[in-house]
Parts: C-alpha cells; sequence; structure tokens
C-alpha cells in the first residue's frame, strides 16, 4: 500500500483510498476464476465499493477468454492425458497457461472514482 499511495502523490492526486487486499491461496482454478467474477459484478453501483487487489495461482490449467472457441485454441486431448484443466474466464482476451509460481493479480476499482484512470493505457501505467 505505501508504495501506491506515493504512486498517487506523485501523480498528483490527493485523496483517501480505502483498499480491500486479498491473497488467495487456493489453487483451483475454477475457484479463482469464479472469485474474480463475483468481485467484478459484486455492488458494481455502489461508491462505497472497496477497491480490490488479489494475488492468486492455480494449478495447471489452460484459460481461455470469453469469446474464444475452445477447440481452436486449446489441445484438447493433450489437456485430459497430462491433467491440465481447461476453464473459461468471464473476460476476453487469449489463451493463457496458469501453473503454481505464475502469480496472477486481480484488481478491481471502483470507477466513479476521481482518482481512477479512464483508458487503459493510463490504468496499466498507472498500477503496472
Amino acid at each position: 500500500m505505501d508504495y501506491y499511495n506515493r504512486l498517487i502523490r506523485y501523480r498528483k492526486y490527493d485523496l483517501p483510498m480505502s483498499w480491500r487486499l486479498l491473497d488467495d491461496h487456493g489453487s483451483d482454478v475454477f475457484h479463482n476464476l469464479s472469485i474474480d467474477e463475483a468481485l467484478a459484478k459484486t455492488y458494481r453501483h455502489s461508491e462505497n465499493t472497496l477497491n480490490t487487489l488479489r494475488f492468486w495461482e492455480s494449478d495447471k490449467a489452460v484459460v481461455i477468454g470469453r469469446f474464444q472457441c475452445v477447440h481452436k485454441e486449446v489441445n484438447l486431448e493433450y489437456c485430459k492425458k497430462n491433467k491440465i484443466s481447461v476453464a473459461r474466464r468471464f473476460t476476453g482476451g487469449g489463451a493463457v497457461f496458469h501453473d503454481l509460481g505464475n502469480l496472477n493479480y486481480s484488481l478491481r476499482l471502483h470507477q466513479s472514482h476521481d482518482y481512477v484512470p479512464r483508458g487503459l493505457k493510463e490504468l496499466y501505467e498507472t498500477f503496472i
């Protein structure tokens, strides 16, 4: 949190912020994706919603985006033989491979606050 507060001040924002940090130790990909979806959809119109940063890992899995065709993106036979789970996230994007040691993060921001960047590029520049 200290790093982020310094970053916000550097960007000339001086607002009180409340954050929730979730460090999830579960490794089931389906559980992790469902938590992300629930965080994104819960209280989306409430201004009292805490901004949330969540860290998580998953066992071996291929995760595809919402609009991808699993048969075009994933070798299902290989995944079955090697006990690699295949899951679909509720957001778009490409196919990615997950495994323990690959740290994932989820960032949920309340968009009505002035300090939340509006564009994707500015969002990445601010938080990554």
